[in-house]
């Protein structure tokens, strides 16, 4: 059976998620997890016009409850942990940015536990 790394060290995206205490109760694993879906989870795309006819599956909204503008969103560095998302078992489900034409697609779980053995298999997390 091959060597496989896992990230014992929470990247920056789960260090804002999650408090020191809540991490220290974590195993490497549910870390190593949570690295992975923080970066690989989600996809931020512009859909331009296509957008609006999007079914969308909920409001964008941050775990506290605040609903989300589209200008407080820093799209480049998304980070899924924060948010309100349905993760659906074998679909994808998808949230517009308020108004905007950016859409976040949330892979299904089948889709995330096949890239996350990948992910294993090919060492995880690239440091």
């Amino acid at each position: 059976m091959p060597f496989v790394a896992i990230s014992q060290e929470a990247n920056s995206k789960v260090k804002a998620a999650y408090t020191s205490a809540e991490l220290a109760k974590m195993s490497v694993e549910e870390i190593d997890y949570l690295n992975f879906f923080s970066d690989n989870a989600v996809i931020v795309s512009n859909a331009g016009e296509k957008a609006q006819s999007i079914a969308i599956t909920g409001e964008l909204s941050l775990k506290n409850g605040s609903v989300i503008s589209a200008p407080s969103v820093d799209v480049a560095n998304f980070n899924p942990l924060l948010f309100n998302l349905k993760v659906l078992p074998n679909e994808y489900s998808y949230y517009r940015i308020g108004d905007s034409e950016y859409v976040i697609t949330v892979m299904s779980e089948a889709r995330l536990e096949v890239l996350y053995e990948r992910y294993k298999a090919n060492g995880g997390a690239k440091k």
